[in-house]
């Protein structure tokens, strides 16, 4: 029963469950890895960016602070109408192209300064006079008394940024700003494939983005929700959806204090997912080498358990088949101590039995050699199956020299010399000896009888015959 069970090798069983033992923490740990790799990307971009949007909109705070300054000098230079070089350079520095007087009056605005720009003698920007009547409070309670406005037009001109100071009562002296400097430091800003900055101003216009067409035409993006959160006075990281790119966007951005311009560092989620998607394809990598080494490993380790058991059965296999062939002791190197005990005790089993079969070999060679100095055999018979095992002097006897063919296939060798042993009397002698043997399984003892047998050679033979019940047919 049990060979007909189709059953798996002790070394393929050993194999799997070392590979599997060493491969499942390598899977759970490639698992746990690839699921976080995009939280970790989130984590590490929206740190970074607010990172960045927040030096950046310290750097714009400077340079508004700088502004601010450089105005406050060129208007106390108005009563005397001078102003040195070094404040000149200044100024020019700060992109301040030119300075107008601008009377609240119904008066026109007189050009003060013109610096080195393409704005030339142009007029005075009608969106400024806008700007001034629709912001009157907020001009004239500016802290420090400038006032920087948010991104303008400038017929026929990139936008322009204005700045305000009050003179007196009936005037005020007004820069042009270009935002040159702005859109160099939004330009400054580029990473991955469309990571960006941008910057925006007080009510949500386009100062410095990617998109040219966007900055020229001041484009109003006070709806998308990081610069919502800005104007609200809000900084922190953002997940939108950006119709310039028409990606979802991750976002870390900032105010700048004093001008109310806000700063974005901007990245698609499409780029972490796609950095987290390497990172998962790395961690895969690395989880199938391990598998590949653990499998390997475990291989080797599992020959080291089977090979010496698999000498040791092919051995006993050997022993079932009949071969007596002393067992071959395999390299103890690399073998576990308990493997090595038990080879030790089987090749000392092996050895005592190799001996005590030789003893076993001499003591039948020996009673086969008594029996036949004394005519003296034994046999055995099965009166259920009708079938007899002799000694060889038992068969010497009987004149039978041929034991392993019965000549007939569905009749077995024993019970065909079973029926040459009957054949050996006569009919009378026959019936002599199946009474007494009848007589000895109904009482269960032992009985002797005396009679004549006549072998194939035709000689007449006197045998005495002891017939013993046996403890296991009784």
């Amino acid at each position: 029963m049990f060979n007909q069970i189709r059953a798996r090798s002790l070394r393929t069983i050993l194999f799997i469950g070392f590979t599997l033992i060493s491969a499942i923490p390598v899977l759970v740990l490639a698992t746990w890895f690839q699921r976080a790799a995009l939280q970790n990307e989130y984590d590490a971009v929206s740190e970074k960016h607010l990172i960045i949007a927040e030096n950046l909109a310290d750097s714009l705070e400077r340079y508004a602070e700088d502004l601010k300054s450089g105005f406050l000098i060129a208007a106390s230079t108005i009563e005397s109408n001078q102003i040195s070089t070094e404040v000149l350079q200044f100024l020019n520095k700060l992109h301040l192209r030119q300075t107008w007087i601008f009377p609240v009056t119904a008066e026109a605005p007189e050009l003060h300064m013109s610096f080195d720009s393409p704005f030339g003698d142009k007029a005075f920007p009608q969106s400024i006079v806008t700007h001034y009547e629709e912001n009157k409070s907020l001009i004239k309670s500016a802290e420090n008394g400038v006032y920087i406005s948010g991104v303008l037009s400038r017929e026929g001109d990139n936008p322009i940024l204005a700045v305000f100071t009050s003179l007196d009562k009936e005037s005020y002296l007004v820069g042009l700003v270009s935002t040159t400097y702005i859109q160099e430091v939004q330009r400054s800003i580029s990473f991955g494939k469309n990571g960006h900055a941008a910057i925006v101003d007080d009510q949500g216009k386009i100062i410095a983005h990617p998109m040219d067409d966007w900055v020229a035409g001041m484009k109003d993006v006070s709806s998308v929700e990081p610069v919502k959160a800005m104007l609200a006075g809000i900084g922190g990281v953002t997940e939108y959806y950006s119709p310039a790119i028409n990606e979802e966007m991750v976002a870390g951005h900032a105010l700048v204090n004093g001008v109310g311009w806000g700063v974005m560092i901007l990245q698609p989620v499409a780029e972490l997912k796609r950095n987290a998607n390497e990172l998962k394809d790395i961690a895969l990598f690395i989880a199938l080498s391990g598998m590949v080494v653990a499998a390997f490993v475990s291989w080797k380790v599992a020959n080291v358990f089977t090979r010496p058991l698999k000498n040791i059965v092919s051995y006993t296999e050997s022993i079932a088949a009949g071969s007596f062939e002393k067992f071959e002791g395999t390299p103890r190197r690399y073998i576990p101590r308990d493997l090595t005990k038990l080879l030790h005790s089987l090749e000392n089993m092996v050895q005592s039995l190799l001996t005590k079969t030789n003893d076993l070999a001499e003591t039948g060679n020996r009673l086969r050699e008594a029996q036949k100095i004394a005519r003296l055999g034994n046999w055995e018979i099965n009166v259920t199956t009708g079938c007899m095992w002799c000694s060889d002097e038992v068969y010497s006897l009987l004149g039978i020299s041929d034991r392993t063919d019965s000549g007939e296939p569905n009749i077995p060798d024993c019970v065909v010399l079973y029926e040459k042993f009957l054949d050996s009397f006569s009919d009378e002698e026959r019936k002599l000896f199946l009474d007494c043997l009848d007589q000895t399984i109904v009482f269960a003892e032992p009985r002797s009888i005396e009679q004549v047998i006549t072998n194939l050679a035709g000689e007449s033979i006197n045998v005495r015959q002891n017939i013993v019940l046996r403890e296991s047919d009784a």
